[in-house]
Order: C-alpha cells, then sequence, then structure tokens
C-alpha cells in the first residue's frame, strides 16, 4: 500500500492545501479566551463565522470573519484534519505546519482591562496576545502571516498601539497582512480614526 509520504512533495501540498477548503467555506474556527487577571486561565472552544465569503492566503484582506466573542479572545481557522495528518509523523508535521499557520488567519479581540488589572504595570491589554506567541517557538510565529486587531467600539489608544506594533516586529517577522477592524455599527466613522487619538492606529494598521 503506498503512503501519503511516498508521493511527491508537490503533491502533497496539494492535499494540505485540499484539506483546507471545507474550514475556510464553512467558516470554522477555534477560538481561544484568555483570562487578563490569571495567566493559567484560559477556555478553547469551536465557533462558526457568520459570513459566507471566507478569507483565504491574503488572510483578512477582503473579508474579515465575524465571530462574535469576547474581549482577550483569539481565534483562527479549524484545521482539525490537518492537525491529524501532521500526528503522523515528524516528515508531515514539518511539511503541513507550513501550510496550517501560513492560512491561520489568526484575529485577536481587542478589550479594556479590568481596574485590578490596570494597577499591574506588566500587564496590558494585549498581554494575553503575547502569551499566545510565547507558547509557540519563533519558527512558527514566522508562519504566521496575517493578524487582525478586532476594536469593536474603537477604544485603542495610541499606546495600545505602539504595544501591538511592537510585538509583531519582535514575534512575526514575515507578516503579510496587518489589519485593524471596528464594528459597523461603531459611532467612530473611518475618517475620525485618521485623526485625533486615532492617527498613530491609521498609520500603523492596514483599516478593514
Amino acid at each position: 500500500m503506498a503512503l501519503i509520504t511516498d508521493l511527491p512533495p508537490e503533491v502533497r501540498l496539494k492535499i494540505y492545501e485540499f484539506l483546507l477548503v471545507d474550514p475556510i467555506r464553512d467558516g470554522l474556527r477555534i477560538t481561544l479566551t484568555f483570562d487578563p487577571l490569571d495567566s493559567t486561565k484560559k477556555t478553547w472552544a469551536r465557533a462558526r463565522c457568520v459570513q459566507s465569503d471566507q478569507p483565504h492566503k491574503e488572510g483578512h484582506s477582503a473579508h474579515p470573519c465575524q465571530i462574535d466573542v469576547s474581549p482577550f479572545t483569539l481565534h483562527h481557522l479549524n484545521f482539525t484534519d490537518l492537525l491529524s495528518l501532521a500526528s503522523a509523523n515528524k516528515t508531515l508535521y514539518l511539511e503541513v505546519s507550513q501550510t496550517m499557520y501560513n492560512n491561520s488567519d489568526l484575529t485577536y479581540s481587542f478589550g479594556q482591562l479590568p481596574p485590578a488589572a490596570k494597577v499591574l504595570k506588566s500587564s496590558s491589554a494585549f498581554t494575553p496576545l503575547g502569551r499566545y506567541f510565547d507558547q509557540h517557538s519563533s519558527m512558527t510565529c514566522a508562519m504566521l502571516i496575517s493578524l487582525v486587531i478586532h476594536d469593536g467600539p474603537a477604544i485603542m489608544t495610541p499606546r495600545d498601539t505602539k504595544t501591538i506594533v511592537d510585538l509583531v516586529n519582535f514575534r512575526l517577522p514575515n507578516l503579510r497582512v496587518f489589519g485593524y477592524q471596528i464594528d459597523a455599527d461603531t459611532a467612530v466613522s473611518r475618517s475620525e480614526l485618521s485623526r485625533g487619538s486615532y492617527r498613530r492606529i491609521s498609520r500603523s494598521f492596514r483599516i478593514l
């Protein structure tokens, strides 16, 4: 019986890409919610994007994913089938990982820190995102090519902007899409995002 590892690398790559079709089409996502007050607490769950057109290759550049999640939550494409394949052996893991993380479409839901967390000088609204990166090797982080910050009510400050830009520059060397997303019903208009306290945000992010 022929094994998948017996196939040419270019054929295996096509198989990995086919395994992305269903989760992209169906909007299948994995969410990871952090507790900003307790670094040991995090909750995994499955979710589904309500949007019919899903991003691919270029991340959220054209079609931001729409999921109702709480602040301090990350969500990305659910690639269960690829993970199962990657667990077969080291060779497949190395190959499949490239496809998975290149197409993860990582999104972070920004939020306002509770008062108890604000007294911790080392804590910021992006601390959970930093913890997520810390849980992955530098090689894995280098495979992440898209990141969207979902700031629904548009409350991010210039200081927050500097924090996330520094974090991205340090941990995501191959980032291609860096998006900033607000809710459609947010009172702040896109023109207002380029003025006042949001001037640095509009310069640093690709507004979606």
